[in-house]
């Protein structure tokens, strides 16, 4: 939530309101089971590990956490808006 100029009319401030919490594009991309999906998931959830273990955490509990965060992400994405 931020309060920032009226995209119509800038002579006004308006509460702009925005969903977050999730890294990949946009929910589907945690659902949808084509290729070209299923290996952006597949990156992903090897490259969250790796930023942990850049953060200094250990192989195992890097790859314990980027599974949490994994899990944590699509049920966020389970509840977000659709893009239509």
């Amino acid at each position: 939530m931020y309060i920032g100029q009226d995209e119509r009319n800038s002579s006004r401030y308006l509460l702009h309101l925005y969903q977050g919490g999730i890294r990949l594009p946009d929910r589907d991309y945690y659902f949808e089971g084509d290729s070209s999906t299923n290996h952006i998931r597949a990156e992903y959830q090897k490259h969250v590990p790796a930023m942990l273990q850049l953060l200094g955490e250990g192989a195992a509990t890097a790859k314990q956490s980027g599974q949490t965060i994994m899990r944590i992400e699509t049920a966020l994405a389970r509840r977000s808006r659709t893009l239509e």
